[in-house]
């Protein structure tokens, strides 16, 4: 809950297909192994350094969509989701106008 108030309480409910995920078309975003157990996002890259956080924390301040970010940053969408969530944990974001998904369009 700490996460949906950090980035201005989402309230709406959003569907991501297969493709707005990262996952190839025809394949699945998981592994299982034999025990049954699910393996999630393990094609990610979930490795930032302090500058692409910085520059991450200015384009939410500024309002900027998940989509556009994703785009700036040339990475699927989840690796920014997760940043952003790990940014908020670390309350380096406050809530913003629009919530997860921002108001403003890249320009």
């Amino acid at each position: 809950m700490e996460f949906l108030r950090a980035v201005g309480g989402a309230t709406r409910n959003y569907q991501l297909s297969d493709q707005s995920i990262g996952a190839p078309m025809g394949k699945k975003p998981y592994k299982v192994t034999k025990r049954k157990e699910i393996t999630i996002c393990e094609d990610y890259n979930f490795r930032w350094d302090k500058a692409e956080l910085d520059e991450l924390a200015d384009l939410w301040s500024q309002g900027m969509s998940i989509p556009d970010i994703a785009a700036h940053f040339k990475r699927p969408q989840p690796e920014i989701v997760f940043a952003v969530v790990q940014l908020a944990e670390w309350r380096r974001l406050k809530p913003r106008k629009g919530g997860l998904m921002g108001w403003r369009d890249a320009e």
